[in-house]
């Protein structure tokens, strides 16, 4: 019998040194929810994938058919997970002790209304990454959306306040996605036949806004 909560899934090319401090970091800050973790790897045919299947035996490695993209290894993942909630990872990042992954589904669960969640993340220089998301999709091009947080700083400010805990952007980037695996079945998954790398993250949250869901 299946008792997992959340599934971490995470794509994986020839990315093994950051994805070991990624899987490494879960031993030190556990998170106390039950999960598990699935790695895809996208055929790095580099030989590190048997080695590490051995170092992280409580990890459930995959080997795609290819390098097929984000999107694909993200489904692949899903369609082996287990957990009644999808966490979609990426290989460079690390838990700290915020218990962040424990709060974002007691989020989840807590808030229906809420298609996915994300958290904010903190670079290695210890600082807080603000990253803004908007829907018009000019924005996504990153040098006119600088032009545009530079211009419209104030007009930001006051819907990102820095007091607030929870903030409603128009999508967040693929590297830390929480979604009801009910849901993301519902909306068709990642788009892997339209997108290979990049904008599937903005595809998804579209979609998972036409449900009448928010994003947090």
């Amino acid at each position: 019998m299946n008792n997992n909560d959340l599934s971490i899934v995470i794509v994986n090319y020839k990315s093994w040194k950051v994805l070991a401090e990624c899987l490494d970091s879960f031993s030190q800050y556990t998170p106390k929810l039950n999960y598990e973790i699935i790695v895809v790897d996208n055929d790095s045919q580099d030989g590190e994938l048997e080695s590490f299947s051995k170092r992280y035996p409580q990890v459930d490695f995959i080997k795609n058919t290819g390098n097929n993209g984000f999107a694909h290894g993200c489904n692949l993942g899903a369609d082996n997970a287990q957990g009644k909630y999808l966490l979609f990872l990426n290989p460079d990042t690390v838990l700290t002790n915020s218990t962040a992954i424990d709060d974002m589904l007691n989020f989840a669960q807590h808030n229906p209304n809420v298609g996915i969640t994300s958290c904010r993340r903190i670079n290695p220089k210890g600082r807080p990454e603000r990253e803004m998301a908007f829907a018009n999709p000019w924005l996504i091009i990153s040098w006119i959306r600088a032009i545009y947080k530079l211009i419209n700083k104030v007009k930001i400010q006051k819907k990102f306040p820095e007091n607030e805990t929870i903030w409603h952007p128009d999508w967040i980037a693929g590297s830390v996605v929480l979604i009801e695996t009910g849901l993301f079945n519902e909306i068709g998954r990642w788009n892997q036949d339209n997108f290979w790398m990049y904008y599937e993250d903005v595809d998804l949250c579209r979609k998972v806004k036409r449900q009448n869901k928010k994003i947090a």
